[in-house]
């Protein structure tokens, strides 16, 4: 299981940041095709609908592409994004045997796209859950998940233990030229519910540039991936703010995200819960520091 660490978490905490129905942190692979948005196109009296038709692939963590479909069907749901409930009406869907195929219709906006994890053992896979996720905004229509063989390794690189009564929550930071992702933000710092300095008590962590969170003492800001770490998050609303100077000054706008259940209420075997989202920040050039030694 060792050899697949680097490349796991290098991706889970990679692909969770985009927007997120990329489950996991940089680009969500390279397949640039566009989901079905059926319900978002303009209608004879040039009216925009309130609802959309997103169309994807359930897929391993390492997929590039439709082929590396997860076979299992997973119930897929999508949840309220302040609250975590279900909708009302409901939105459900499985993906399809053998295909992994996803097709659901619910309406436009942010919301929780939640992936149950199923299965028992090493093979079973982890819950992930994709906060402000707006799936008819995506430019990926793969959706990407762990098994929990290749999870759990980062409490030994980071020197924590999960908690049953936390989740797991990461992100990374990006930049945005004219309102379209071009690319991540290096030495930045993470401030967490208007903390002035790191959260120990949810274990805050960055990823290193082999892909591994690690401690705060030999890492305490983002490499060049951006990649950013709460290994026990609190259930409940969370506030997220950017920082490049040590918190003088914040960059980009805080970011809202609501973690709607723990490690103990997870559905797969493996009790885990895998929390996504992004950090975006509009600049002309990568913000990131030119001092940095992280390029």
């Amino acid at each position: 299981m060792s050899t697949n660490v680097n490349a796991v978490l290098q991706f889970v905490l990679r692909s969770s940041a985009v927007l997120l129905l990329c489950a996991p942190v940089v680009g969500c692979g390279d397949d640039d095709s566009t989901p079905t948005d059926a319900g978002t196109k303009p209608g004879a009296d040039g009216a925009v609908s309130d609802t959309y038709t997103y169309r994807g692939t359930l897929v391993s963590i390492f997929a590039t592409d439709p082929s590396g479909a997860i076979a299992v069907p997973h119930l897929i749901e999508q949840l309220d994004n302040d609250t975590g409930k279900p909708l009302v009406p409901p939105v459900t869907t499985m993906s399809a045997a053998g295909t992994g195929a996803i097709v659901f219709t619910g309406p436009r906006g942010k919301h929780i796209t939640y992936v149950h994890g199923t299965g028992t053992g090493n093979e079973s896979t982890v819950d992930t859950v994709l906060v402000n996720a707006d799936p008819s905004d995506i430019d990926d229509p793969l959706i990407r998940i762990s098994s929990a063989g290749l999870s759990g390794v980062a409490s030994g690189s980071a020197g924590f233990t999960a908690k049953p009564d936390r989740a797991g929550l990461t992100g990374a930071v990006y930049w945005l030229k004219d309102h379209k992702r071009a690319g991540t933000i290096g030495c930045a710092k993470i401030y967490i519910d208007g903390a002035t300095g790191p959260d120990l008590e949810q274990d805050q962590r960055y990823n290193a540039p082999s892909g591994l969170p690690v401690p705060l003492d030999q890492q305490s800001q983002t490499a060049a991936g951006g990649v950013f770490y709460f290994a026990n998050a609190k259930e409940g609303k969370h506030t997220i703010k950017v920082s490049l100077d040590d918190g003088k000054t914040f960059v980009g706008e805080e970011t809202s995200l609501f973690i709607p259940f723990s490690n103990a209420e997870a559905m797969s075997d493996y009790k885990g819960v895998l929390v996504q989202m992004a950090y975006y920040v509009e600049a002309p050039t990568n913000p990131t520091p030119k001092d940095c030694p992280f390029k």
